[in-house]
């Protein structure tokens, strides 16, 4: 009788441990490869203006299915879910850059972006990259 209620504790235990490790650390998981790639694919011209962030965000998923056949079979993959964000982010960051840089450029009437302002616009830009894609 005890032996048999310390493998239901064990199993219980094991139960509780599972659905604890499993739920944010997981949902975290993704290929930052991956995800770095269709950023970069998402943001095609930067610096000229042309998608918007939700089209950019919903690229990513459209790149996943693309060039995963994981993703394109079962999107609903953690691995999946996990690297589309991290794509996601990437390009909220690409995104920013670019606002920050379109009115940078045009309060300074500066065409090429040579000035502190628009140069300041990266140096903030580059953080949120990379921590996206961590």
């Amino acid at each position: 009788m005890a032996s048999q209620f310390r493998i239901w504790a064990l199993l219980a235990y094991a139960l509780v441990s599972m659905a604890i490790f499993s739920g944010p650390a997981a949902a975290q998981a993704g290929d930052k490869d991956a995800a770095k790639e269709w950023a970069d694919l998402c943001t095609p011209d930067i610096g000229r203006f042309q998608r918007t962030l939700s089209e950019m965000q919903e690229c990513c998923g459209l790149k996943a299915k693309e060039r995963n056949t994981a993703c394109k079979d079962n999107p609903n993959n953690i691995a999946c879910v996990g690297t589309v964000r991290l794509c996601r982010e990437a390009v909220r960051c690409d995104d920013a850059w670019t606002q920050c840089q379109k009115k940078a450029m045009e309060k300074e009437n500066d065409r090429n972006c040579e000035k502190d302002t628009c140069k300041q616009c990266g140096a903030e830009y580059m953080p949120c990259r990379r921590d996206a894609l961590k």
